[in-house]
C-alpha cells in the first residue's frame, strides 16, 4: 500500500517523524542502503503497521503491513488535534471556543481528547504562524492593517480598522477602529461615554500613550463602538480624532457626553460639539480625590478615624448634588470637619486636610 507522507519534527524537537494524509504518524526504525524503514508511532500500543521510504522518493511510504491493529482512539485523537490546529490557524476566535466546539462534534463524543491546557500551546503555535511580527511603531501597525494582514481586522467581511490620522506633532498619530455591527449607534444614540486607559494600550516602541474608547449608552448599558490608539493627548489630537469619526458617521451629534476630567478632551468636545452637554464621570472624580488622599498621607487616619473617613467620602459625593448646591455642600463638609474631626487629630493630619480642602476647591470647584 502506497501513502503520501511528509517529514515532521519529533514531539521534543528531536528524532525523525513522518505523517501521512490519514493522520497516522511514523517513527524511523532503521536506515538501509536503498531505503528507510519506518513503523507506526503507536507500535507499542499494538499497531503493527510498518513500511519503507525509498531514497529515490522520500514523499511516499510503501506499507508492508497496514494499520488494521491501530488503536481507533489514537486515530480519532489525531483527527481531533488536526482540526483544532487547522481552525486555530484559520479562524480568529478564542482557542478555548475552538477546543469546546471540536469536543462537541459527534466523532469525538466518546474519545478521550485530553484537556484544553494540554493542547493550548500547540494551537497557539499554529496561530502564530499567520500572525505578523510585533510592530515597533504605529505607522508600521497601520501598514500591516492595510497590507497583507488586512484580513485579520475583518469581522463578518467588514473591516474594523478605519484608518490613521494626524499630520503634525501636536496632533500626533491616531489609529481608529470602529465596530461595523454597532456603528449605527453613533447615529441613533444620544448619550456617549469617552474614556482613555493606559494599562491596556500597546507600546509600539513607547509611541502609543493611550487607548481611547467611545461607548454609546442604550438600554441603560454601555456598548463599545470605537477604539483609538493615540500617541498624543492634546486638544488637537482629540479634535483630529472626532473629525475622523464624523467623516465616517456624519450624523454623530451627541446630546450628552460623559468624560473623565481631562481638559484637552473637554476643550475638543466643546469645539466640535458646541450644543452637547458635557458631564464629568463620578468614578473618575472619586478616584482622583482618593489618589490625592494617598499622596498627602491621609490613608492611615481615614482607616483609624471614622470622622476623617466620612469627611473624605462626603467630598467624593459632592458631584452627586445639584450643580447649584455643590459649593454650599463643600462648605458644609468643611464645617463638619472643623466641628467633629479637627480637634481629635494631630496637627500634621490637620494640615494635610487643609491641603485636601484647598485641592478640592481649586481643582473641582474653581478649576472646571
Amino acid at each position: 500500500m502506497e501513502k503520501v507522507i511528509r517529514e515532521i519534527g519529533g514531539s521534543r524537537g528531536t528524532g525523525l517523524k513522518y505523517k501521512d494524509d490519514d493522520g497516522y504518524t511514523y517513527w524511523k526504525n532503521r536506515q538501509c542502503r536503498m531505503h528507510l524503514t519506518i513503523r507506526c508511532a503507536s507500535w507499542r500500543a499494538g499497531c503493527r503497521a510498518k513500511g519503507k521510504v525509498f531514497n529515490s522518493d522520500t514523499s511516499k511510504v510503501f506499507l508492508t503491513t497496514g494499520h488494521e491493529t491501530h488503536p481507533e482512539n489514537q486515530l480519532a485523537l489525531n483527527r481531533f488535534k488536526n482540526i483544532c490546529n487547522q481552525r486555530a490557524q484559520a479562524e480568529q476566535i478564542s482557542l478555548r471556543v475552538i477546543y469546546n466546539e471540536t469536543c462537541g462534534m459527534a466523532d469525538f463524543v466518546n474519545v478521550h481528547v485530553g484537556s484544553f491546557v494540554s493542547l493550548h500551546r500547540t494551537m497557539r503555535r499554529h496561530r502564530r504562524r499567520i500572525h505578523p511580527v510585533t510592530p515597533q511603531s504605529m505607522t508600521e501597525f497601520h501598514l500591516q492593517l492595510t497590507g497583507e494582514y488586512a484580513h485579520l481586522s475583518m469581522i463578518q467581511n467588514e473591516t474594523i480598522y478605519s484608518g490613521i490620522v494626524g499630520a503634525t506633532p501636536e496632533e500626533g498619530t491616531t489609529l481608529l477602529f470602529i465596530l461595523p455591527g454597532i456603528k449605527n449607534l453613533l447615529r441613533t444614540g444620544s448619550t456617549f461615554l469617552l474614556d482613555g486607559t493606559f494599562s491596556s494600550s500597546p507600546s509600539f516602541g513607547n509611541e502609543c500613550h493611550q487607548l481611547y474608547i467611545i461607548m454609546g449608552i442604550t438600554f441603560n448599558t454601555g456598548f463599545p463602538i470605537g477604539f483609538a490608539l493615540m500617541s498624543r493627548k492634546t486638544e488637537r489630537a482629540y479634535t483630529t480624532l472626532f473629525n475622523k469619526v464624523l467623516s465616517i458617521v456624519p450624523e454623530w451629534q451627541p446630546q450628552t457626553i460623559i468624560v473623565d476630567f481631562e481638559r484637552a478632551a473637554i476643550a475638543a468636545i466643546r469645539t466640535m460639539f458646541p450644543n452637547t452637554t458635557i458631564r464629568g464621570c463620578w468614578f473618575h472624580s472619586s478616584q482622583a480625590v482618593w489618589r490625592k488622599v494617598a499622596n498627602i498621607g491621609l490613608i492611615e487616619i481615614c482607616s483609624n478615624h471614622r470622622g476623617a473617613y466620612d469627611t473624605v467620602h462626603m467630598l467624593m459625593a459632592l458631584p452627586l448634588l445639584p450643580t447649584n448646591s455643590i459649593a454650599e455642600g463643600f462648605e458644609t463638609v468643611r464645617a463638619y470637619y472643623i466641628e467633629n474631626v479637627q480637634s481629635l487629630i494631630s496637627n500634621n493630619n490637620d494640615y494635610n486636610f487643609t491641603l485636601l480642602f484647598e485641592y478640592y476647591r481649586s481643582t473641582w470647584l474653581a478649576g472646571l
